[in-house]
């Protein structure tokens, strides 16, 4: 059976509505696509010195040229930027809450981190990012307690515990 051309299955191309205007993102070429996921995994700093429009016009394509020109509001093309950001790592339904709900660095950063959890497996943190100064206890591959020693049963006993 011969397989179904891309474009039967693929998913529409992200579109905003603006002002009475569609705005369409067009999909991301491989280049760009690999350019964007080196720059989130901080192993690309081609647009850290470069202008804002530089990294808008990565994300949003000719939508972006689109949009100055027509002079939409600032507020709604950085919409558009974080939502297309996040249909690319995260998918449609997280892009369509961001388009929606706007951008609360905050909330933002919570879903970031709970995405990035979900797919590594990791469980939540309290860390704002700096260095322990505390090593953490090494883990341990079983569900078994550490074993009491009278020496251990002594100290709790006399510090009240």
């Amino acid at each position: 059976m011969p397989l179904k051309a891309y474009e039967e299955f693929a998913q529409e191309p992200l579109t905003f509505p603006i002002g009475g205007k569609h705005y369409v993102v067009p999909p991301l070429g491989f280049t760009d696509g690999i350019l964007l996921q080196r720059i989130i995994a901080g192993e690309d700093e081609s647009l850290t010195n470069a202008p804002a429009e530089d990294g808008w016009k990565l994300i949003l394509g000719s939508a972006f040229d689109d949009m100055v020109a027509d002079r939409v509001p600032l507020e709604a093309i950085a919409r558009a930027g974080f939502a297309a950001m996040t249909d690319f790592q995260f998918g449609r339904e997280q892009a369509e809450l961001v388009w929606e709900s706007g951008i609360d660095p905050k909330a933002l950063a919570a879903s970031i981190q709970a995405a990035h959890q979900a797919v590594s497996g990791s469980t939540p943190s309290s860390s704002t990012g700096a260095a322990s100064k505390t090593p953490s206890p090494a883990s341990s591959t079983g569900t078994t307690s550490r074993k009491t020693t009278k020496h251990t049963q002594a100290e709790a006993a006399k510090s009240g515990s």
